[in-house]
């Protein structure tokens, strides 16, 4: 592996993780476990389940429940269509549910350079909370989430991965203001041809908030092709 490529690759997951530090208030050590499984009903369509578990309050309780459906057309090597349903399960302070059910549209271009992969994925959803428990239940809020990603291939099995998303609120008190950041660094390994196993470490920045979340993210993510 080039070692000035390798530097410049931790330089920027460190420097992510590194940057937004100054403007943290509320912190939290959380585990996020995942499970996604794709089929093939095409050459060029799959279908996408996934299921997300997330331990919050320093790792000692249960937090959140998100199951997705969805399905992922890939147009040619650049370019990727997809479309999907999440429907999440939060538990808030009181131990009171917040259920939330969200659909989004998204588009997916990515380029590869010899060992290097690069990609930017960008998705547009609309979601409604508390639909039948509360007054403001069926109005929507609408979101675009960005997420860049590097990825550098150090064998045939296993990828060093990069990341930065953000989310950025379309209607509301804070349209049109990123109200939230997520650095990440892990790595993907190739078990078979069959599964992927993707462990990580993820801070997650909230901004234009009174008392922001400052979220440490220890996670794993096992993905399933058929």
């Amino acid at each position: 592996m080039n070692k000035y490529l390798k530097n410049i690759i931790l330089s920027i997951g460190i420097l992510a993780f590194q940057l937004p530090m100054a403007h943290a208030q509320v912190k939290d050590a959380m585990v996020w476990t995942s499970l996604e499984f794709e089929k093939k009903l095409g050459s060029s369509i799959d279908l996408c389940i996934s299921q997300e578990f997330r331990f919050g309050q320093q790792v000692s309780m249960f937090n959140k429940h998100l199951n997705q459906i969805g399905f992922k057309y890939q147009v040619n090597d650049f370019l990727q269509l997809g479309g999907n349903y999440r429907f999440s399960e939060k538990l808030n302070m009181g131990e009171n549910i917040q259920f939330d059910h969200r659909y989004g549209l998204e588009f997916k271009v990515q380029q590869k350079y010899h060992r290097l992969n690069y990609s930017y994925k960008n998705l547009a959803s609309v979601s409604y909370q508390q639909i039948y428990s509360s007054p403001g239940g069926l109005i929507p809020s609408f979101y675009n989430q960005g997420k860049f990603q590097l990825g550098y291939l150090l064998s045939r099995r296993i990828a060093l991965k990069t990341s930065y998303e953000y989310y950025l609120p379309l209607n509301g008190k804070r349209k049109m203001c990123i109200d939230e950041h997520r650095y990440q660094l892990g790595f993907e390994y190739i078990l078979n041809r069959w599964l992927v196993i993707n462990p990580y470490y993820l801070i997650s920045i909230e901004t234009n908030h009174n008392n922001p979340d400052y979220l440490f993210v220890s996670g794993i993510n096992l993905s399933f092709k058929f």
